[in-house]
């Protein structure tokens, strides 16, 4: 399986507002993910065993990318290394190891176009009050 992973800021709307958030997005460049018949799974795993889950995953219609979306904190706090992993129900189809999440740059930063415009950070407490 031929993986590409992409961590950036984005904004998106809800409910009228535009939120800043982070998005991890795994691309299959050479086919599409093996589709089950159960839910899929992102889960970030920290080296102590923590695992966190975006608010919102979805694989895109080309069946080629899983994208999900999480709050602007949900990685402070976070020493060392991550793992990311993914699949269906409880099939892992993939686990890219050691990435540095709080390292400079390894999060891309939202583009000039992006910043310039008027948004509300999509953090815990946000999430927690949806």
């Amino acid at each position: 399986m031929s993986l590409t992973t992409e961590i950036f800021e984005t904004l998106r709307d809800v409910q009228g507002t535009s939120y800043r958030m982070i998005v991890i997005k795994i691309v299959n460049d050479q086919a599409k993910h093996a589709i089950g018949s159960q839910i899929e799974f992102m889960r970030v795993v920290t080296e102590d065993g923590t695992s966190i889950s975006p608010f919102d995953l979805y694989l895109t219609f080309d069946q080629k990318e899983f994208i999900g979306y999480f709050t602007t904190d949900a990685f402070s706090g976070i020493t060392g290394t991550v793992d990311i992993v993914f699949g269906y129900g409880d099939d892992i189809l993939e686990t890219i190891e050691s990435i540095n999440i709080n390292a400079p740059g390894v999060i891309a930063g939202l583009p000039p176009l992006l910043s310039s415009q008027s948004y509300q950070n999509a953090n815990n407490f946000w999430l927690s009050n949806l």
